[in-house]
């Protein structure tokens, strides 16, 4: 005897159990992949998609494209429409999509974008809302200064005359803006504020075109502000982030660099709210970190 116990080993072919179960949790997960791309294409697409449009799209045979469809309309999350033979989302992601939002935490979220614009611009950051007709500041990061801008959590500020205030106008619905803006009274706060709404609309548009606000001592003289709007998953603009400083600190020579820091980081944030850009890529262009009219000369200006 040397010590040593030999176990018996089970007669029979070894199992294979362990193999079809780790195949079956592979399949398990790719179908949920292919239902969440397929939310993902018909969320693109609000006209509606064909059966064969989705099959192409998702690169799968019709068969498996009808049956994966069914699925996603018997739980509420897809629907077909009768008369076009299309299928769009269903109303059940409306409930889904709402729960979602009241469990974020935006200035929780935002926090280390603050912290990141402040320590690279050394500038005080902010994020805003738009609340009944005005920005209202959820966030902050104190730049290191002693000369800087303190404003408090729960404050509010104009809009016309704000860069956050600008970038959460520009990109509202023509209706939105229109209800937003008539009849307001645009206090003129220094020579720069824009005070008249049709000058306003016009700057808005600039404000799309490149993806940031500027606001050149419009609210305060000797103070420069930037910021970029942040997206939710839907497209739609629900904050604005920026940074705030003395003009003698934010010169129009860096004006173009900052506010690239400024769109990034707001990109940032909107990829954390699930927004993805056309083609797949968070943020709101490419064309946004370039300003409309890039400064030449000392004394030439950045169209705010």
């Amino acid at each position: 005897m040397t010590g040593r116990q030999t176990v018996a080993q089970p007669k029979g072919p070894p199992t294979t159990a362990p193999v079809r179960s780790r195949t079956a949790a592979h399949r398990r997960i790719q179908g949920l992949d292919r239902g969440l791309v397929a939310l993902e294409t018909l969320a693109s697409t609000p006209e509606g998609l064909s059966l064969g449009e989705i099959s192409r799209r998702l690169a799968v045979d019709k068969s498996t494209t009808h049956r994966l469809m069914g699925t996603l309309m018997a739980r509420g999350f897809a629907r077909l429409d009768g008369n076009t033979q299309r299928y769009r989302l269903g109303l059940r992601l409306v409930g889904l999509g709402a729960t979602a939002w009241q469990s974020v935490d935006l200035p929780q979220m935002a926090r280390p974008h603050l912290e990141a614009l402040r320590d690279s611009t050394s500038e005080a950051a902010h994020l805003a809302v738009l609340s009944e007709g005005e920005v209202l500041f959820l966030g902050k990061a104190s730049a290191p200064s002693a000369l800087t801008v303190n404003v408090g959590i729960g404050a509010r500020a104009p809009l016309h005359c704000t860069s956050l205030g600008k970038a959460l106008l520009a990109w509202l619905e023509p209706a939105e803006l229109d209800v937003l803006l008539t009849g307001r009274h645009f206090h003129s706060y220094t020579t720069r504020t824009i005070t008249d709404s049709m000058e306003l609309k016009r700057h808005l548009e600039v404000v799309r075109g490149r993806g940031w606000a500027f606001d050149d001592e419009e609210r305060d003289v000797g103070l420069r502000c930037l910021a970029a709007p942040a997206r939710d998953a839907a497209g739609r603009v629900v904050a604005a982030i920026g940074i705030s400083g003395p003009a003698a600190r934010i010169t129009l020579h860096d004006v173009e660099r900052i506010a690239s820091e400024v769109v990034a980081r707001a990109d940032l944030l909107a990829a954390a709210l699930g927004y993805r850009a056309a083609g797949g890529a968070a943020g709101v262009a490419d064309a946004a970190i370039t300003p409309a009219i890039a400064p030449k000369t000392p004394g030439e200006t950045v169209e705010p």
